[in-house]
């Protein structure tokens, strides 16, 4: 059994390629569907409102597209059955829905129902028109057409008022206002208040009516059962089989521009134009041959509604697309060239050669003859023989066949490059890993990296027309030129050394492409692109030049345009990304990834470029311009995890600080493609640019924002109008002006009773300070000039010399404490002696100034203290006093012969202990008591010290407080 299969499999496989196959070619058709979030596959109407949004009435809910998404209406949204017959849009904008049991109406993406149509809930409605006059027409399936007047009130109107039928399928007026309705039963008119009546009996093809237009010079075209009618000058015009309408039963009708005529049939879409009719089926690439509904949009594609297939999109014929399905021997084509009759001739990767004669293709394998089936080049010499490159060598094709290789022709393999010098004859062939072969007419000459290739792998041999010979290999390109080899390479400006194809333009310039972008020669120096699609780190497969001077590159994601001019006028970044235009799947190319030096023009200037999943054929003349901008919109708008209305504006509290954006920029040509630009206004300096619909902004501060976004389509058409959205986020209490004012109150406040508290302390230092000298001054100054006055008076009153020379002494004695009494208090109150060391000098002065010497010996105990401490006015006086009273005793009262002197502040000077003690024994009793003691007391006090007098061993002072 095995054997019978494989041999009727070879029997098939020989007889395609001696008869050839039919040769057909898909078209740039995309498809919505199901699949794409359609809610059902059967499109009934389509509209697209003012906004850019597609609207598809299908049998089972609504839908809106943008392109990118779909969103689904149904019952449980508002509407009044899920059938959707027809759509209309009003002068304000507002979306009408006719179903199959009444109408709704759209009203910012919300379903509402119109009470005073509720009389039309038992109908199927099938058409909807607002007049001229702002009336409303209802066409409904069975029950005759419905008018709404400006009163609301409905009337009704069927065959008993003069209508062809009941079955309204069409209601459309013309410039002169007549009303026209298409019925299930011929086609009539009200004007002036009359109906008149037209069927077969006036020139219509047919009484079943599915479908009507308005053309230019006010002509009606109208689609029926039996083929297409127009109506002009009360004549009837019809075009059938014998025009070449292939299906007769059309199903709708749309007129696009002047005069191209599309319809809906059952077996795919036809279009009329210039008297002849082409034809378009899912063997075009339409998703399904049943067409209800047509509609051009406002860029211009065409799209078809479906029964099974969901909507289709046409953007033109620009791109002709051929796979297996369409008759390919294999998807990966590497080559092309053209023989001398004209026919096209593709290689391919695993499926041999095919010879395209513009109505069949004919296949070569290796079973013909072909060395190889996996082939990588094709190339026509000067005798018209076609040179096959392939993995396993090489093989020549002659007048259509299989020819003996010359014997002279080196075994090669992996050969991917021919080229035939016109002048000298020499006769080119490089390979994928040996390297450059050159033939003079006498021998084979072999360059490779040995002698003067930097790499042994060669893809691409041109001619300029200096004669310099171009060669495109791994290790960067190479010159030949007066025999001499020259290599440039990323060193001299070269993007990358892997060089895959090499293109002259018109003025004979060439451009490179290689694996890390490409690149354009000069004599000043190899000059690199880049884009924002990343070209610097796209691999480039090939170039090639259009009639308008715009350089296409073929790369792993698409096919790129470049305009050389716009790019070297523009001033900036944005500019120079939209010199650059990407063309993708999206827009009807066989593939996004092509394949390397797979690009021939052919003799009627088309392009045909291979890919990894077929061939593409390219009129560049015939891509749309997309002269129309995108229409953007906030699509949601989610402040802190909710969403809200993008039409409004908000405040909202501090807590509700993340937000985020959704928006679409509506282009059906390359949704995918269409850039956005946004900023957040009052945070972003300047736009940002990117292809993501979606923006976050975490954590913004309070204050007020406006955030803008608008966009480009693939064309680089900015869009006419920014879509924004203004908000505030109000500060926290913290931060609200009026709490920051009470705050600054409380500072205030705060800062005056602080002011006030230091204010009124200091005033009572002082006035402590004043008591304190009053006080010092009365003990030691008054008591003393008290004495003074008695000895004074003493004097006065007379005395012998005896008794008047003691007074004297008196006098000079009480003078002399006065003056001490009186520097002390000013020492102390002198704020330049208020450090540790100033009060240890003057008691070291004091006592030496007191006490003899040679008595009395004097040990002073200062160690650990900071000489530069600053102390209290009131300690540093007090304890000054205290030691001076003391000294004073122990000169006055005391026999001792030794006297040591402490004073010591802790490590963090916050306490002190002064201490003072003699060794004598002498008149205990006077010393414990006395004006002296209270007095030391007293100043202990003052500086809240506690004070210990000890008389065992000697007569002890100690004197121990905190300092504040």
């Amino acid at each position: 059994m095995n054997f019978l299969v494989l041999t009727g499999f070879t029997f098939l496989m020989l007889l395609f390629s001696l008869q050839g196959v039919l040769f057909a070619q898909s078209l740039p058709f995309r498809t919505y569907s199901i699949e794409q979030g359609l809610s059902e596959s059967v499109a009934n109407d389509m509209l697209q409102d003012r906004e850019g949004y597609l609207w598809v009435a299908t049998g089972y809910g609504l839908n809106r597209l943008d392109g990118v998404s779909v969103r689904s209406y149904y019952q449980r949204d508002g509407l009044r059955d899920n059938q959707i017959n027809t759509l209309y849009e009003d002068s304000d904008g507002n979306l009408w829905v006719g179903t199959a049991a009444g109408v709704n109406r759209m009203e910012r993406d919300s379903v509402h129902s119109v009470s005073w149509l509720s009389g039309l809930d038992r109908y199927s409605v099938t058409s909807i028109l607002q007049d001229s006059q702002g009336e409303w027409w209802f066409g409904t399936a069975t029950a005759g057409v419905w008018l709404l007047d400006r009163n609301r009130q409905l009337s009704q109107f069927s065959t008993v008022h003069g209508m062809a039928g009941n079955s309204v399928r069409k209601i459309i007026q013309t410039e002169d206002e007549t009303l026209w309705f298409a019925t299930g039963s011929g086609l009539t008119s009200l004007s002036s208040g009359n109906f008149n009546t037209y069927t077969t009996m006036h020139g219509l093809p047919s009484n079943d009516i599915h479908d009507m237009a308005v053309g230019e010079g006010n002509r009606l075209w109208i689609a029926t059962e039996e083929g297409l009618s127009h109506l002009e000058d009360g004549g009837f015009t019809n075009y059938g089989e014998v025009e070449g309408l292939e299906d007769l039963s059309l199903q709708s009708v749309t007129i696009q521009g002047s005069d191209r005529v599309w319809l809906g049939t059952h077996q795919g879409a036809s279009l009329l134009e210039e008297g002849r009719f082409q034809h378009y089926t899912t063997g075009h690439g339409l998703s399904s041959n049943i067409v209800y509904s047509t509609l051009v949009d406002r860029e211009g594609h065409l799209w078809f509604g479906t029964m099974g297939g969901g909507v289709n999109i046409f953007s033109g014929d620009y791109f002709q697309n051929f796979t297996v399905d369409e008759g390919l021997s294999s998807d990966v084509v590497t080559s092309f060239t053209e023989d001398e009759a004209g026919d096209l001739w593709i290689s391919s990767y695993g499926g041999g050669v095919m010879r395209y004669d513009g109505d069949e293709i004919h296949w070569l394998f290796a079973g013909d003859g072909l060395v190889d089936n996996k082939v990588f080049t094709l190339y026509r010499d000067l005798q018209h023989r076609i040179w096959v490159g392939a993995r396993d060598g090489i093989s020549l094709i002659d007048g259509g066949e299989i020819v003996p290789v010359p014997d002279h022709i080196p075994e090669l393999q992996m050969v991917r490059a021919f080229f035939e010098d016109p002048e000298s004859g020499d006769f080119w062939i490089g390979t994928y890993n040996e390297g450059l072969f050159r033939y003079d007419g006498v021998e084979w000459h072999t360059y490779n990296d040995q002698n003067v290739l930097e790499n042994n792998t060669v893809m691409s041999i041109v001619q300029d027309s200096s004669g310099r010979l171009w060669i495109a290999t791994y290790g960067g390109v190479t010159l030949f030129e007066n025999g001499e080899f020259t290599t440039y390479t990323i060193e001299h400006g070269l993007p990358g050394n892997g060089v895959i194809h090499i293109h002259l333009d018109r003025n004979d310039v060439p451009w490179f492409s290689t694996f890390s972008g490409f690149a354009r020669w000069s004599e000043e120096g190899i000059e690199s692109f880049e884009s924002g699609f990343g070209l610097s780190e796209t691999i480039t497969y090939f170039t090639f030049q259009d009639e308008m001077g715009l350089i296409w590159v073929g790369t792993n994601i698409g096919l790129v345009r470049f305009d050389p001019e716009r790019y070297r006028l523009a001033e900036n970044e944005l500019e120079r990304e939209l010199a650059f235009r990407l063309v993708t799947k999206e827009e009807g190319l066989i593939s996004n990834e092509m394949n390397a030096g797979a690009v021939y023009r052919d003799a009627g200037g088309s392009m045909w470029l291979g890919s990894v999943e077929g061939a593409s054929r390219f009129y560049p003349d015939r891509l749309p311009g997309h002269e129309h901008p995108p229409l953007v919109h906030l699509s949601e708008v989610i402040m802190a995890g909710e969403p809200v209305d993008p039409e409004q504006s908000y405040r909202v509290a501090h807590e509700r600080n993340f937000i985020e954006f959704e928006f679409i920029g509506i282009s059906f040509e390359a949704p995918s493609r269409v850039m956005y630009e946004y900023r957040m206004d009052g945070l972003d300096p300047d736009w940002n640019r990117g292809y993501s619909r979606i923006v976050r902004y975490p954590s913004l501060s309070p204050g007020e924002y406006r955030f803008e976004v608008r966009a480009y389509n693939s064309a680089g058409i900015r869009s006419g109008s920014t879509a924004s959205f203004s908000f505030e986020i109000l500060p926290p209490f913290w931060m609200q002006w009026w709490f920051i004012l009470l705050i600054l109150l409380i500072i205030a406040g705060t800062i005056y009773l602080i002011y006030n508290y230091f204010r009124v302390h200091r005033m009572m230092e002082i006035e402590r300070m004043r008591v304190q000298i009053a006080s010092d001054l009365h003990d030691d100054v008054g008591a003393s000039l008290t004495e003074l006055a008695l000895q004074t008076d003493f004097l006065r009153t007379g005395g012998d010399r005896e008794e008047v020379a003691p007074a004297l002494a008196r006098i000079g004695e009480q003078s002399r404490m006065i003056v001490s009494a009186m520097d002390d208090i000013v020492w102390s109150i002198d704020a330049r002696n208020d450090t540790v060391g100033d009060l240890t000098d003057r008691m070291q002065d004091h006592l030496l100034r007191i006490l003899n010497p040679d008595q009395i010996s004097a040990r002073f105990d200062f160690s650990g203290t900071d000489p530069g401490f600053q102390l209290p006015v009131r300690i540093k006086e007090n304890l000054y006093l205290i030691f001076k009273e003391a000294v004073n005793n122990i000169a006055k009262h005391s026999d001792a012969d030794s006297v040591v002197v402490t004073l010591k502040l802790s490590p963090a000077k916050s306490d002190f202990r002064f201490e003072i003690r003699d060794n004598g024994t002498s008149s205990e009793v006077q010393r414990k008591s006395g004006q002296g003691l209270q007095n030391m007391k007293m100043r202990a006090e003052r500086m809240g010290a506690t004070t210990i007098i000890d008389a065992e061993n000697g007569y002890r002072i100690i004197v121990t407080g905190s300092i504040p």
